[in-house]
């Protein structure tokens, strides 16, 4: 004989078949039944667990049965459950097992484990297996089942958003350690860009403040470029600082400007030159003249299309090449910036486009100035700007950064022809 029917024998008591509309206490049952499933080997502990749940005062139960915990994997799999109990004693396997088996405490649904023992022992085993309760098969009544399976819901539901909350202070965590990590290289990375320029600006100044090259106009000359230059490097490198400030802060003004595309790139190719001759790159424009117009903040356009393309110059190997291309499609007019460059993998071009993160794959980007702050800026005024911007890039094969100018943005609009 089970010890449900045993009780029951004692007791005198045969639970109802019939469900009440409601409690005492004239407490409205909840529409949404709550999902139970039943694992026990004993079709009459089944019975009377089912007839126990019947006579819920303030729930409805959606209840589900199995006799062992291969059927109870299939029922996980098929639909939502929101409870289980789980005899201790399933033919040759333990309860406790299972419960361990199908995720304990972390598991979609939680568990109570039924067993027909007093041995003490069993409490720290269902502790140790992730069960949420253990309850023994003799002591139960429909009001012991019914206010144990409510508040083991309300107690996994609550470990639930728990858990959700400690996930995303963790992640809230690593963010900051990895804000705080990208500010030291930063700032690592800031004192040598600024250095350098600046050394050469204040060295080679002295020089000509000792009046000793008066003789030497060719050396006159040639200080004072690499004084222009070291300057030039300065005022791009505060003007990048600067426009991350703004971006960041939602301080860039942007306009709505009718822009003449084909002479835009012109100016990019042009501002790029110098950049192209140092590192010996080669830079072709592929533009169809008759490109239409489009809407856009003509400063914002322009500095992400120069960013784009002076990053693929300075990382494509001396005696290499850089196209800039655009054409017209159905999506609008897309922009390609293609390089025969060193390549990126794709968790390497995500860390490139965030603010002050440099890539150090290999010694030639090492070797190769910049403050990791171009394409962060490229990332921020696509999305002001309402652009898509992708990237295709694998090591060693170059990598292609792609631009799209959403169609409405073209003005005049294409036409459209009736079908």
């Amino acid at each position: 004989m089970s010890a449900y029917a045993a009780a029951s024998a004692d007791t005198g008591r045969t639970p109802p078949l019939s469900t009440p509309r409601g409690g005492r206490w004239g407490k409205r049952i909840p529409v949404t039944p709550v999902r139970v499933v039943v694992v026990d080997d004993d079709p009459g502990d089944r019975l009377i667990i089912r007839r126990y749940l019947t006579r819920a005062r303030s729930c409805r139960f959606s209840v589900r049965e199995c006799d062992d915990p291969d059927a109870l994997r299939e029922i996980l799999d098929e639909a939502p459950v929101d409870v289980i109990l789980m005899d201790q004693r399933l033919g040759q396997r333990y309860g406790t097992d299972v419960i361990r088996q199908i995720g304990g405490n972390r598991a979609v649904a939680p568990s109570i484990l039924l067993t027909g023992s007093d041995d003490a022992s069993i409490d720290d085993l269902a502790m140790l297996a992730g069960a949420a309760e253990h309850l023994n098969k003799a002591d139960l009544s429909d009001r012991v089942l019914e206010r144990t399976i409510r508040y083991v819901i309300k107690g996994h539901s609550d470990q639930l958003e728990l858990r959700r909350q400690s996930e995303q202070l963790q992640a809230a965590w690593n963010e900051a350690a990895q804000a705080n990590r990208a500010k030291s290289v930063f700032l690592a990375a800031m004192s040598h860009e600024l250095r350098t320029p600046l050394n050469a600006i204040i060295g080679f100044s002295t020089m000509l403040l000792t009046g000793k090259l008066a003789r030497r106009p060719t050396r006159v000359l040639e200080y004072a470029r690499c004084i222009l230059e070291g300057g030039q490097q300065l005022l791009h490198l505060v003007d990048n600082l600067l426009d991350i400030a703004r971006i960041e802060a939602g301080q860039f003004l942007l306009g709505d400007d009718a822009l003449d595309l084909p002479r835009l790139f012109e100016e990019v190719v042009q501002a790029n030159e110098p950049l192209a001759g140092q590192h010996d790159v080669t830079v072709r424009l592929l533009c169809p003249a008759d490109l239409p117009e489009v809407r856009s903040d003509r400063a914002g356009l322009h500095q992400i299309v120069l960013n784009l393309l002076s990053n693929a110059t300075k990382y494509t190997l001396p005696g290499g090449e850089v196209v800039l291309t655009a054409e017209l499609d159905d999506g609008g007019i897309r922009i390609e910036i293609r390089d025969s460059g060193i390549g990126m993998t794709e968790e390497e071009i995500e860390s490139a486009l965030r603010p002050f993160v440099r890539v150090r794959n290999n010694a030639y980007v090492r070797s190769t100035a910049g403050s990791g702050l171009g394409l962060a800026i490229v990332r921020s005024l696509t999305e002001q700007l309402g652009l898509l911007l992708s990237f295709d890039s694998k090591p060693g094969s170059g990598t292609t950064a792609t631009v799209t100018i959403p169609a409405e943005r073209l003005s005049p609009p294409p036409e459209t022809h009736s079908p």
